[in-house]
């Protein structure tokens, strides 16, 4: 490959990011509304390029068996959009819309990983552009703890929303996750991203996101397991785990007066929740155990609402797997297990599981499936099904590029 043709996927990937996460970034919000350009319009700008990308490139085998795959999940998501018992209300043409952005964060998924190393630092600088915003506004205003909770950096009310800015956050969490399990870098630069690790769960842990700082304490403890080659660095992480958990024990009652996230986790004991978090999984599982019909196929895609008898925003599941079981049967959850399973095939025969690509992308495939367990649901699949297929075919990828390196 010629530098021009490098320098042109190099453009490609970071376009194909930016056309998933730069309009919908909450710290672009304030700058769209004062430019007056709708955030679908960004998005769309951004996607021609990426289009040019895709159709220009040529897609293996195993490439398209994973498009063929997605491209059957969309076909069943949609018929049973189609045969709804609630076609035509507004939740069901927003789902249906979301089928639309599933197949486009595939195909963004694709252009990204002609570049993997472009994108995945792309996707760095999103995060971090969220954290310097949030960084900003804790030292120009004046605030308490609780002013800092379910704190939204989105200037547009209609999209003020605490968790996708906890999201963003969640970006450089990862990032430094991958630096902490690098075995180039020097014992003191993984215990300064082991720091920062820490700094990002405790903004995490102000604004309240459970979601967020559950999914990266999962990545954490998945990237912990794999990881080769720094046994005696894993050594020093135990320790300073084992400290951590002291200090909370020991200060446990100032948390709960002061970080969100443990006032959040103790509502979910006492039943005062008011995410209702409990009663929406309780109730999917219900919903889809119901019957043998719904077990197989679901009881139609956005008719959730009127199972549990509730009607406006945030009355979903909040979590898309539970979501398709429930409205679409064991039979949608199948491609996604596939999907999932290519994901591991990738991850576990390939060659280097020290690279930076390896580590980044795979964190953030598994930050993000774990996160959207708890805060989205079909209408937002699309999110963690870009870094699940850009893993994969940023894996793929690089294995064919060192298969042509070794003939």
């Amino acid at each position: 490959m010629n530098n021009n043709e490098s320098g042109y996927e190099a453009y490609g990937s970071i376009s194909a990011v930016l056309a998933i996460y730069l309009p919908v970034h909450p710290s672009m919000q304030g700058v769209l509304i004062m430019l007056g350009i709708p955030s679908f319009l960004l998005g769309f700008l951004l996607l021609i390029p990426t289009l040019f990308f895709f159709l220009k490139s040529k897609i293996d085998r195993f490439e398209f068996q994973v498009f063929f795959i997605l491209f059957c999940l969309v076909m069943w998501l949609v018929f049973k959009s189609l045969t709804s018992q609630s076609i035509g209300g507004i939740q069901f043409l927003r789902t249906l819309s979301s089928f639309i952005l599933l197949i486009l964060s595939s195909v963004c998924a694709y252009v990204a990983a002609k570049n993997s190393q472009v994108s995945l630092n792309t996707i760095a600088i999103l995060g971090s552009v969220a954290l310097i915003h949030f960084l900003y506004v804790l030292t120009s205003t004046g605030f308490t703890f609780g002013d800092l909770a379910f704190q939204s950096l989105s200037s547009n009310n209609e999209k003020q929303n605490y968790q996708s800015t906890a999201y963003y956050f969640g970006f450089v969490a990862v990032f430094f996750i991958s630096q902490v399990f690098s075995y180039k870098n020097s014992s003191r630069k993984r215990l300064e991203s082991f720091v920062f690790i820490i700094g990002v769960i405790t903004f995490m842990s102000l604004v309240g996101a459970r979601g967020s700082v559950i999914a990266i304490l999962f990545t954490f403890l998945f990237i912990f397991i794999i990881a080769k080659r720094v046994r005696s660095f894993k050594l020093i992480v135990v320790t300073l785990l084992m400290v951590i958990v002291s200090m909370t024990v020991i200060n446990i009652d100032f948390l709960l007066e002061h970080l969100t996230i443990f006032q959040r986790f103790q509502s979910l004991g006492d039943g005062s929740d008011s995410s209702k978090r409990v009663f929406l999984f309780t109730s999917a599982l219900e919903l889809w155990t119901s019957s043998p019909v719904n077990f197989i196929f679901g009881n139609g895609i956005a008719t959730f609402p009127d199972y549990i008898g509730k009607q406006g925003a945030g009355w979903y599941p909040h979590n898309f797997l539970l979501e398709c079981l429930a409205e679409a049967g064991i039979i949608s959850v199948i491609p996604q297990l596939i999907l999932f399973y290519f994901f591991y095939i990738k991850a576990k025969h390939y060659t280097d599981p020290n690279l930076y690509v390896y580590n980044f992308s795979l964190a953030l495939a598994i930050y993000s499936l774990v996160n959207f367990q708890f805060i989205g649901g079909i209408l937002t699949m699309w999110n963690p099904f870009f870094f699940i297929l850009f893993a994969i075919f940023s894996l793929n990828r690089q294995k064919c590029i060192n298969e042509e390196q070794t003939q």
